[in-house]
């Protein structure tokens, strides 16, 4: 069963829904407004990992905020089909970037 995190997106009351089964391990991303989460689920390039990148409407990213994210994916996993809302704790007004709030591309294992 799913375990999803719902992310604040555009207006006040809009989740974008991320499931996080298999999520193990979470990092601030190649930019300061990007968390990068890294699934367990093998790709088709060998070793390689998915990589889902959250891209945040201009906030910059603090290790609070990884280790909160980090915290709460923990807590889903004891608790089948469980869901949970996300705010960053450095602002939590912050919402995820309208246009394109997440990508999803091959990775090696960090």
């Amino acid at each position: 069963m799913a375990n999803i995190i719902k992310l604040p997106y555009e207006a006040s009351t809009t989740f974008l829904s991320l499931n996080v089964n298999g999520c193990y391990k979470v990092l601030v991303g190649s930019a300061t407004d990007q968390i990068d989460m890294y699934y367990n689920v093998p790709s088709g390039a060998s070793t390689a990992t998915y990589k889902v990148t959250l891209d945040w409407n201009g906030s910059v990213i603090s290790q609070a905020d990884i280790d909160a994210l980090n915290k709460l994916i923990k807590s889903l996993r004891t608790k089948p089909a469980a869901s949970a809302e996300y705010y960053l704790v450095s602002d939590d007004t912050a919402k995820l970037l309208p246009a394109t709030p997440f990508a999803i591309a091959s990775a090696t294992q960090p």
